[in-house]
């Protein structure tokens, strides 16, 4: 059996809950995250979550490794 990626789709990524799921299951799990971001661009939406993630550098580090 070969390796398997698991990838959550997390909504509502820039509020206060979103944002404390990212980081349970970014710190406890090997799962990646895709998250729905409003944005004009793939990059003015990375912002808005780095923004929104900008108390925890651990887990705002993982925006374009484990966090898309």
């Amino acid at each position: 059996m070969g390796v398997v990626t698991r990838t959550v789709f997390l909504t509502g990524g820039t509020g206060f809950l979103g944002a404390q799921i990212a980081r349970r299951l970014l710190a406890v799990s090997d799962v990646s995250l895709l998250v729905l971001v409003r944005g004009r661009s793939d990059d003015e939406a990375a912002r808005r979550l780095s923004r929104a993630w900008w108390d925890w550098p651990d887990v705002r580090d993982e925006i374009g490794r484990r966090v898309e």
